[in-house]
């Protein structure tokens, strides 16, 4: 941020000294640059946009019926784990409980049931079965066919209550069965009602999605009906923030990871911040839907993260692609060319004299004089030749 300073210090100075110059030229509207010996900054500058490395998604819940958001947090609160979110009308979800709870007791109370009336027929299929014992044991001092008659119908009757048996315990399972289902209904019914209170996963920054309504895209609000596993909400994690930009591919030789930057938001232009070219892209792309130039997508990381940092907040990003240390420089404009030969038109006096220099690095205002200036001349911004003639 230091060089980036003194660098809009010698931009003023210069101005200034033109200004001066211009108004000692005894009237003459030659403009006057001075030159001047010191740090070189060459520079891309490119907008960006804030965004977040981490980012976490809320979506509307899947309960099995209609959703209807009632609470929602407002955007751009910052929140951390646990925090609420959102809360949905639990309405449908009680009413699900209670019949939910109305069935477990039915079915608990039909079990009930059917195993005192198991336990009767079980007593009374035993009762029976005793008594033909009895009178088996009778018909053993009667005759082969009373014998016979007996034993037969004890066989019968224990055939009859292991047949009973199985249903009694078949219609006990397909009870149980009842008392299961319900539970799971009321079990699922009580995880929904949970699931209608929404509470941050982790920590953030609230931003309210978009979603449709009446054939266009609005951010999510109070009142909407979001459908099951919806995106409603997304918490950018405020300590991954980074700067989203590009850059034309004829710069990206000039370009690599590591190289300083200096990002302005938009909002506070009068305040800088320092980082550093973090990724570049391997693929270029177009940087129109209709065509345009291609460019490369890069991610500047900060060196600190203002407080006022948001996503999706604009910025002006100044990549410094080379600084060159006590270099002579003049503005652009103040370079001609005369026989394929760069010159500059020296103030000498209350003339100028032409001189043969050579050029070196730029940037988007001034260029390097690598021989042919001292450093503290005087130069006209516009070709004094030209302007004699007319």
């Amino acid at each position: 941020m230091r060089r980036r300073n003194l660098y809009i210090l010698s931009i003023v100075v210069v101005a200034v000294v033109v200004a001066l110059l211009i108004s000692l030229s005894g009237g003459r509207d030659i403009p006057l640059a001075k030159t001047g010996r010191g740090e070189f900054v060459i520079s891309i500058t490119r907008s960006g946009e804030i965004k977040a490395l981490r980012s976490l998604t809320i979506s509307a819940p899947s309960v099995g019926g209609k959703l209807l958001i009632t609470r929602l947090i407002p955007e751009g609160t910052v929140v951390t784990k646990g925090d609420f979110i959102v809360q949905f009308d639990p309405t449908e979800l009680l009413d699900r409980l209670e019949g939910a709870k109305r069935d477990l007791t039915a079915a608990r109370a039909e079990l009930d049931l059917t195993e005192a009336k198991n336990n009767l027929r079980e007593r009374e299929l035993s009762e029976e079965i005793r008594k033909k014992e009895i009178e088996a044991r009778k018909a053993e001092g009667e005759s082969t066919l009373d014998l016979e008659n007996a034993e037969r119908e004890l066989d019968l009757a224990r055939m009859k209550y292991e047949t009973e048996a199985k249903m009694m315990r078949a219609e006990v399972v397909k009870t149980e069965v009842h008392i299961a289902r319900a539970e799971e209904r009321l079990n699922s019914a009580e995880r929904s009602l949970k699931d209608l209170s929404v509470t941050a996963p982790g920590d953030g920054i609230v931003v309210h999605e978009k979603v449709w309504k009446g054939g266009q895209q609005v951010k999510v609000q109070e009142g909407d009906s979001p459908w099951p596993m919806q995106p409603i909400i997304s918490l950018p994690d405020l300590s991954t923030l980074y700067v989203a930009t590009d850059i034309d591919e004829i710069y990206i030789s000039r370009i690599t990871v590591g190289l300083p930057c200096l990002v302005t938001l938009e909002a506070y232009p009068d305040t800088s911040y320092d980082g550093r070219i973090s990724r570049i892209g391997n693929l270029a792309r177009s940087s129109h839907y209709t065509g345009g130039p291609n460019v490369f997508d890069v991610s500047v990381a900060l060196d600190s993260i203002d407080a006022r940092f948001r996503p999706g907040m604009k910025t002006r990003v100044e990549i410094i692609a080379n600084v060159i240390d006590d270099a002579i420089s003049v503005p652009i404009e103040g370079v001609f060319e005369k026989g394929g030969q760069p010159v500059v038109y020296v103030r000498t006096g209350g003339s100028f004299r032409e001189r043969q220099v050579e050029v070196g690095r730029r940037n988007d205002t001034h260029i390097v004089i690598r021989s042919g200036l001292e450093g503290t001349e005087d130069i006209a911004l516009m070709d004094p030749m030209e302007k004699r003639e007319g």
